[in-house]
């Protein structure tokens, strides 16, 4: 990755992935990466995660001006204006925030999470991220 990206998991915590994705096997990747957050599956707190996210890379070039992706349906089990204030701030320090939701390639979605629904206004683009087609997209767009 060098200086091209920094990746991170924001689950329950936050946790840096992105020396654990410089494995060349992707499976190895992905195993290192899943030994980052033990907690995982233990339900999503987006705002309190994003709140250290900014603390300690909101002056990196990490952050300033990048294409941030986050992938997530949304559902968090923590408090919504905490999750819309921390998208706040990390809207005005990127160039674009890209939200990638699994579920939005069902029809007639709608944001039904309260947190989800707070930060929408926020995001300057809304993703499906349910199949390899919406994924190849979102690559597109990250690019283009």
């Amino acid at each position: 990755w060098g200086d091209a990206g920094e990746v991170f998991t924001l689950g329950t915590r936050l946790a840096r992935a992105t020396v654990a994705l410089r494995q060349q096997d992707p499976d190895q990747a992905m195993r290192a990466v899943s030994r980052i957050d033990p907690t995982r599956g233990s339900g999503t707190r987006l705002g309190p995660a994003l709140r250290e996210f900014l603390r300690q890379w909101s002056g990196h070039r990490a952050v300033r001006s990048a294409t941030v992706v986050i992938v997530s349906d949304g559902w968090e089990s923590g408090r919504p204006d905490l999750l819309e204030r921390q998208m706040a701030r990390l809207k005005l320090l990127s160039h674009r925030l890209i939200w990638v939701n699994p579920q939005a390639g069902a029809p007639n979605f709608e944001p039904f999470a309260p947190a989800l629904r707070r930060a929408w206004p926020l995001i300057d683009d809304h993703v499906p991220g349910h199949s390899l087609a919406a994924l190849q997209s979102l690559a597109e767009r990250i690019a283009g």
